[in-house]
């Protein structure tokens, strides 16, 4: 299983833009599309803010199904603090319940 540090791939410990989510998603998407499970570390970040993660994770849930998030990307809770993870769970919420909402106005409409 490979490792993404995102303190690394962002080059800061402060996730808190949507511009600092573009590397660390095109690291996501690549470790899919290449089929390579990865362990996400959050350690060392100061700030994670949900426009970070709505312009990373969140946006995985629009470019892949949840069968094949959970088959390749593995976050770990251990690495982030109470706070973060709150804010993360959040963020799939919202985006999961959003796309569940969408796909039911597209029957409908």
């Amino acid at each position: 299983m490979g490792k993404l540090v995102v303190r690394e791939v962002i080059g800061t410990t402060s996730a808190s833009t949507p511009d600092k989510a573009k590397p660390f998603l095109d690291e996501l998407c690549d470790a899919i599309d290449s089929k390579r499970t990865t362990s996400v570390d959050f350690s060392g970040l100061s700030t994670i803010t949900t426009a970070f993660l709505n312009n990373s994770i969140g946006r995985l849930y629009s470019l892949y199904d949840v069968k094949k998030l959970n088959e390749y990307i593995k976050l770990e809770s251990s690495s982030l603090t109470p706070f973060q993870r709150e804010k993360v769970q959040m963020v799939m919420q919202n985006t999961k319940q959003k796309l569940s909402q969408e796909e039911i106005k597209g029957e409908i409409d």
